[in-house]
């Protein structure tokens, strides 16, 4: 019979095998919009935007350089209906409201450019990704980080957030592609009870850069390290409890700036804590680079302090060029 037919797009990448791990992970989109396939001025809007996002092919998580295209296609019966739009949206719903949902499986996908959607945005949790630099003011000053109380997944694309969370007890908060910058020594720029996972972020703190109680954290990737000036006890990675596992990235302690006494890259503080370290560079402590009251285990890295003690059966930590280097 007469029906009508509308057509949605969205481009998507793989995801990666640390993000498929990752606890309350929603299914990754390199990026997503949706539109209308009717006039050619959609088509054009379309290509622009996708032209104007961060994302990139080489960033894909099946790593091929090439995009993945999936089609949602929706037909009803047209008789009886004023027209085309009518039809579908009452017999699906309203495009603007729907597709997102239809698209990704998550009905709490979002897209924000400022700090009103942001704030909307972490109250529902799902999946936010970032189309410009936000700071969430409220954490700007004082000791109170924004809270985060529902399983939520930051996707930034290169955009900075001027922020401090604190992860909830059976939460989990993954951020991928971005910087996160705490310029208030009152709070740390991660502090997590939950489940944190890190994708190649950089995450700058006045205070503690990832400071996690417990539950568990996995960073892969990027740069961390300490704010000039802090004029604190700064730590880069502290951890007073739960497992800690690091496959990569860059850690820099505070060394050299006016801290208030002491500051590692990795410091484990208490017997119950687990800091299990795979790769990455390490420097910079104030006194040690490392400092461990639980259990730290190395595999690999590099280090500019001997990591010796620290170093698991099997593996060797040999000086070379000025750094101390674990196989």
């Amino acid at each position: 019979k007469n029906a009508i037919l509308r057509a949605r797009v969205r481009i998507v990448c793989s995801p990666s095998a640390s993000q498929s791990a990752s606890p309350g992970f929603v299914p990754w989109m390199l990026f997503q919009y949706w539109l209308e396939a009717k006039a050619s001025a959609d088509g054009e809007e379309f290509i622009k935007l996708i032209k104007s996002s961060r994302a990139t092919a080489s960033s894909c998580g099946n790593n091929s350089g090439t995009y993945d295209i999936l089609v949602l296609s929706q037909a009803v019966q047209a008789s009886g209906f004023k027209n085309a739009t009518e039809a579908l949206d009452t017999a699906f719903g309203k495009a603007s409201e729907k597709a997102a949902e239809w698209l990704t499986g998550d009905p709490n996908f979002s897209v924000v450019s400022n700090e009103a959607e942001l704030i909307a945005a972490l109250e529902k949790g799902g999946t936010i990704i970032f189309k410009d630099d936000i700071a969430l003011t409220s954490t700007l000053s004082g000791e109170n980080p924004y809270v985060i109380a529902k399983d939520t997944s930051l996707l930034l694309y290169g955009h900075t957030l001027n922020a401090g969370f604190e992860i909830n007890e059976g939460v989990s908060l993954y951020l991928k592609d971005g910087t996160i910058t705490n310029t208030n020594n009152g709070i740390s720029a991660l502090e997590s009870y939950g489940h944190l996972v890190l994708d190649n972020m950089t995450v700058s703190s006045a205070r503690h850069t990832v400071y996690v109680h417990g539950g568990t954290a996995e960073i892969n990737g990027g740069h961390y390290f300490a704010a000039p000036h802090s004029k604190t006890t700064t730590q880069v990675v502290y951890v007073k409890g739960g497992l800690v596992t690091i496959n990569g990235g860059v850690f820099e302690g505070p060394r050299g700036w006016p801290v208030k006494d002491s500051g590692a890259a990795v410091y484990v503080r208490n017997a119950d804590a687990t800091v299990i370290i795979n790769g990455g560079s390490f420097s910079r402590g104030v006194n040690s680079t490392l400092m461990n009251n639980g259990t730290l285990l190395i595999n690999g890295g590099d280090f500019d302090q001997n990591p010796s003690a620290y170093v698991a059966a099997g593996h060797t930590a040999t000086l070379t060029d000025g750094l101390w280097v674990v196989e």
